[in-house]
C-alpha cells in the first residue's frame, strides 16, 4: 500500500530494489571467493557476472511476486521458474551439452564467472557473456516492469 501513495517513480522503485538486493548478494559472493581463492581471480569479470546473475534472479522474484499475495504461493510459483532458468548449469557441470541452454539469460553470467577463475580467459566466451547480458537484462526488465505495473500498480 505504501507504494501507491508515494510520489516515487515506479522505475526508480523497481531498480532500487533490484540493485540493492543484487549489490548485497555481490558483496557476499566476493567475500566467499576471497576466502576460497584469495586474489587468484579476475574481480571485474567475477563481479559483473555475479551482479548480473543476481539481477536476473531478482527479476524472476519481482515477476513472480506480481502474481502472488502470500509467501507460500510465491515460493510454490518460484520453484519451476528458477529450475528452468537454472538449466544452463547442466551444461556447466557437464551433465548435458545442449546448445539451446546457451541462449538462456544465465549463460552469460556463467561464462563471466567461469572465465574469472582461469589464468587465460576465453575471449569468445567473455564477449558472448557480455553481449548476452546486454540483450537479456533490458529485455527482462521491460517484461518485469510491464508485468509489475499491470498486475500490482494498475490492479
Amino acid at each position: 500500500p505504501a507504494l501507491f501513495v508515494t510520489t516515487i517513480d515506479h522505475h526508480i522503485y523497481l531498480i532500487s530494489r533490484i540493485v540493492t538486493l543484487s549489490g548485497i548478494s555481490m558483496i557476499c559472493a566476493l567475500g566467499m571467493v576471497l576466502v576460497a581463492k584469495g586474489t587468484m581471480f579476475q574481480p571485474v569479470h567475477f563481479s559483473i557476472g555475479v551482479f548480473s546473475g543476481c539481477v536476473i534472479f531478482s527479476f524472476v522474484g519481482v515477476y513472480v511476486v506480481s502474481f502472488t499475495t502470500e509467501i507460500l504461493h510465491f515460493m510454490l510459483r518460484s520453484i519451476p521458474i528458477v529450475v528452468v532458468m537454472s538449466l544452463p548449469f547442466l551444461n556447466y557441470f557437464g551433465v548435458t551439452d545442449l546448445t539451446l541452454f546457451k541462449l538462456f539469460p544465465v549463460q552469460g553470467c556463467l561464462y563471466l564467472i567461469d572465465n574469472s577463475y582461469g589464468s587465460s580467459p576465453d575471449t569468445a566466451e567473455l564477449v558472448f557473456g557480455y553481449l548476452s547480458l546486454a540483450v537479456w537484462i533490458p529485455l527482462l526488465y521491460w517484461l518485469v516492469f510491464n508485468t509489475f505495473r499491470s498486475r500490482s500498480i494498475n490492479a
